[in-house]
């Protein structure tokens, strides 16, 4: 990333002209996970980050990949003191399933506290109540656009979709990915590597 990307990608977080893009890939050994920040207008403006997971199920994989948004965009907000104005962003998810968790809110009740990934949703939506602004979650159609060329034809929707269903692809050859000094994940901190600066925060 260069300094002027960096740049623009400050830019794009302190004026809440982004959306979120994720997607989960599972095999049947483990998994993958990418999340993406990307301008709404501007498509060669983003940010984006991919990750393996210790997971066969794919409701998991994207989970943690939601909640690794949230800490990307944290790290932002705290390391560049951002305060961004109350609005609304979407976050676009192939996982209906986890769309209907989350909007449930905090699961607090016996019922709920005894499903499965209950701590996972419960990290999400105390991340979600930390942000100034309103993340609403949005169903995508994943593969519907696979073979358009032209990515201009692509509604933004699946266009994010499809960048973090390739970059999760990318995490099992990634020699980051595999490398012991990368955090456990899930993680509670985040850290963007600009050079030879990084950019991190501590999630409590």
């Amino acid at each position: 990333m260069t300094e002027e990307d960096l740049q623009n990608v400050i830019s794009m977080i302190m004026n809440n002209d982004f959306c979120i893009g994720l997607d989960g890939s599972v095999t049947a050994s483990n998994a993958s996970c990418a999340c993406r920040l990307q301008h709404v207008s501007d498509r060669y403006i983003f940010i984006q980050l991919h990750a393996l997971l210790h997971t066969k199920s794919s409701f998991t994989a994207e989970g943690y990949d939601f909640l690794a948004a949230l800490y990307l965009l944290r790290a932002f907000y705290n390391y560049f003191h951002i305060i961004p104005a109350p609005t609304y962003i979407d976050s676009f998810i192939d996982n209906q399933p986890l769309i209907q968790r989350l909007s449930y809110g905090k699961e607090t009740s016996i019922k709920h506290v005894n499903r499965r990934d209950s701590a996972l949703i419960q990290d999400i939506n105390s991340v979600l109540d930390l942000l100034a602004i309103t993340i609403q979650q949005k169903h995508v159609k994943s593969h519907e656009y696979d073979k358009i060329e032209d990515h201009d034809l692509i509604p933004l929707s699946n266009f994010v979709n499809i960048c973090c269903h390739i970059s999760a692809g990318l995490a099992y050859e990634c020699k980051q990915c595999s490398s012991p000094k990368t955090p456990q994940f899930p993680s509670t901190s985040v850290y963007v590597l600009h050079g030879n600066q990084i950019i991190d925060t501590e999630i409590q």
